[in-house]
């Protein structure tokens, strides 16, 4: 089940001002190299995480329906299902209407579960036959990401500004990501 970014987020969950007064910057001489920190920061942190920090647009495939009517997404937190459909043979997609399903928003991971007495329009296409579209994040502004998770960016932040030597590929040192998945333990995701 491929989950795809469809829309990128509006704003990050950090400034570049914040990002900047946390460097001790006050020229503007480097503000694309630390915005594209930020952005890779934010990045590197959901991926840690499993986490949409900040709200995206996200799309879903599924080859075909479970036998127990339940859709498990591989994004997270989730706000809104925004559309489910299928593709016949020649790709046209066919929507699928809201009445017919729900989401269990609340569960770890997210599930899109067909409401009882419906069934599902069988996919004709065989791979990713079914498309789910979701609002994932913790919401649209930077202030709904939680205070540690946007510590964590400003940590990488601080860390790949102050790193910039050859040897630094773009990848968090151990040091760094042992910090960084402190600050962010709480969050993750307890698999089982």
């Amino acid at each position: 089940m491929p989950a795809l970014l469809h829309t990128p987020p509006l704003i990050e969950p950090v400034s570049l001002d914040e990002a900047k007064q946390y460097l001790k910057i006050d020229t503007n001489a480097e503000d694309d190299l630390i915005s594209r920190l930020i952005v890779t920061a934010r990045q590197h942190v959901e991926t840690l995480s499993d986490l949409i920090l900040i709200e995206q647009i996200w799309r879903v495939y599924f080859n075909n329906w479970p036998s127990n009517a339940q859709l498990t997404l591989p994004v997270m937190p989730i706000s809104t299902i925004t559309s489910l459909k299928t593709y016949n043979q020649e790709d046209v997609a066919s929507e699928i209407d809201a009445a017919h399903y729900y989401g269990n928003n609340i569960s770890t991971p997210p599930q899109l579960i067909l409401r009882p007495s419906r069934s599902w329009i069988k996919p004709a296409r065989p791979v990713n036959g079914i498309e789910v579209e979701v609002v994932a994040g913790f919401g649209p502004m930077a202030s709904d990401v939680p205070e540690p998770l946007r510590q964590a960016i400003l940590l990488l932040v601080a860390h790949w500004y102050e790193n910039r030597h050859a040897a630094c590929d773009g990848q968090p040192n151990h040091d760094i990501n042992a910090a960084i998945n402190k600050v962010i333990a709480p969050f993750k995701v307890k698999r089982l």
